[in-house]
């Protein structure tokens, strides 16, 4: 991502979302759940093991930081290869291969080799649209499923201190603050608008899987030490508003990010201050956006679904009411934020845990649409490979 930070320089196979440690590695690692699962001890002990910082682990929203995550996963996939599994770089899938009873019975590679196997696990991440589109040409059930969009929000954090901390805002001893906020009914039918992915003392990162789109996300490295802090804020988006069609939910995320990469004109995320946002204004000059390639003023509502739009707009009224300063004069609003779930649900089995289209085929994680972050995403992983354990164990005489 280097390369792509400095000059611009976009590589589809290696990026934020598709390497080592897939799209989790470089996100700030926040591992709160609200899932009450034995495994989640499991969890994070594997990640304790790998080099996590045991007070992050005990706290009581668990972050592990984006500096930090990088090389917990190295030691993690060197604890794969130690126990003897094989991890491959640049190797891209790039067709499934099935048997006359339509179970998996290899997956092809872009270099043109063929990997037998006995199982696929599918743990793609939300953003491999070219994994969605060889999957639903092979006719395995896919399903639209709600996600999320809306913008990226950027303030001060001393900013954020003062909303929580109030008189003692500053005080050493006190962690960077955050917020969680939602604004009810703000969407009308579609709902409420609520905060996502709040990253204290962070940055606002590019996290697009693929050239000439323009997607946000946020991070926190473990001190979350940075001067701003960010958070998305988002509306759940039903299938009835994109189409019915199991990958209408990713055109319809295409639009809207191509259209902000054609408005910025390069990789650098359209910004716009929220008082002008409100005042139906487009911003100019140069403006505070903690963004690793740099920010373009302009005017933000029409790279969002008009209904979206004044949603965020009704929300930030909202909100501004009970924080004050949250739309104010220091509030930066960078779009578009398309990705804080999957469009798609690959269907699968809830007794098995395969696809209902292939007996071998184990769809997992976010990815699959049965997760919605780190955490549940592991959760979800391990009930499934106890359940390939439960099918592949020898029947005792």
């Amino acid at each position: 991502h280097v390369g792509f930070y400095r000059q611009g320089q976009f590589n589809p196979e290696s990026n934020l979302l598709f390497g080592e440690g897939g799209a989790g590695a470089y996100s700030d690692g926040k591992l709160h759940t609200r899932r009450n699962d034995p495994r989640t001890e499991k969890i994070l002990t594997v990640l304790y093991d790998s080099g996590a910082d045991p007070e992050a682990l005990l706290d009581g929203k668990p972050h592990l930081g984006s500096d930090k995550l990088p090389g917990i996963c190295k030691r993690i996939r060197r604890r794969i290869e130690a126990l003897g599994g094989q991890v491959r770089f640049g190797c891209r899938v790039i067709d499934l291969l099935r048997d006359q009873a339509g179970a998996i019975a290899s997956v092809r590679l872009a270099d043109g080799s063929e990997i037998r196997t006995d199982v696929v696990i599918l743990a793609i991440g939300h953003s491999a649209r070219d994994m969605y589109k060889l999957l639903h040409s092979h006719r395995i059930a896919l399903a639209p499923k709600p996600f999320q969009m809306g913008v990226r929000i950027q303030h001060p954090q001393e900013l954020i201190d003062r909303w929580q901390y109030g008189t003692l805002a500053g005080h050493p001893k006190l962690p960077p603050a955050d917020y969680r906020l939602v604004a009810k009914r703000a969407a009308g039918r579609l709902g409420d608008v609520f905060s996502f992915c709040m990253c204290p003392g962070g940055a606002i990162l590019p996290a697009n899987e693929s050239a000439n789109l323009i997607v946000t996300n946020g991070a926190s490295a473990a001190g979350r030490s940075g001067q701003s802090a960010n958070s998305g804020l988002v509306v759940s988006v039903p299938p009835d508003v994109f189409g019915t069609d199991p990958l209408a939910g990713i055109e319809f995320q295409e639009y809207w990010e191509q259209a902000a990469f054609t408005l910025s004109g390069s990789y650098a995320v359209p910004a716009q201050r929220a008082t002008d946002f409100l005042a139906g204004s487009k911003s100019t000059g140069p403006l505070s956006v903690d963004h690793p390639i740099g920010h373009v003023a302009t005017d933000i509502r029409p790279l969002l679904p008009r209904q979206i739009a004044k949603a965020i707009g009704r929300a930030l009224r909202m909100m501004g009411r009970r924080l004050r300063g949250f739309a104010g004069a220091d509030a930066i609003i960078t779009a578009p934020e398309t990705r804080a779930s999957s469009p798609v649900r690959i269907v699968r089995n809830a007794e098995t845990r395969c696809s209902v289209s292939a007996t071998n085929l184990y769809p997992i994680g976010e990815g699959a649409g049965y997760a919605g972050g780190i955490m549940s995403a592991a959760i979800d992983g391990l009930k499934t490979a106890e359940a390939i354990i439960t099918r592949c164990k020898p029947i005792s005489s």
